[in-house]
């Protein structure tokens, strides 16, 4: 859904569908989209994928951890 936490890591359309909350028909027509056609899942899958480990791979959150720390102890 398209929501805080969601909506960072999904691009519409191409990762994926954000859809509004609470809004049973929007992601029932989605899952159908999903459902009828393999090439977008397949596609979809792999953006998502490329997505997380260009951005959330462990060493950038290792990374950007330990920068957090180390600026807090600056501070």
């Amino acid at each position: 859904t398209d929501v805080q936490g969601c909506r960072e890591i999904i691009l519409h359309g191409e990762s994926g569908f954000l859809v509004p909350p609470d809004s049973e028909n929007e992601l029932a027509m989605a899952l159908i989209k999903l459902i009828n056609d393999p090439k977008a899942r397949e596609s979809m899958g792999k953006k998502g994928r490329e997505l997380v480990e260009n951005l959330y791979s462990s060493d950038i959150v290792i990374e950007k951890t330990l920068s957090t720390y180390q600026h807090a102890l600056t501070i």
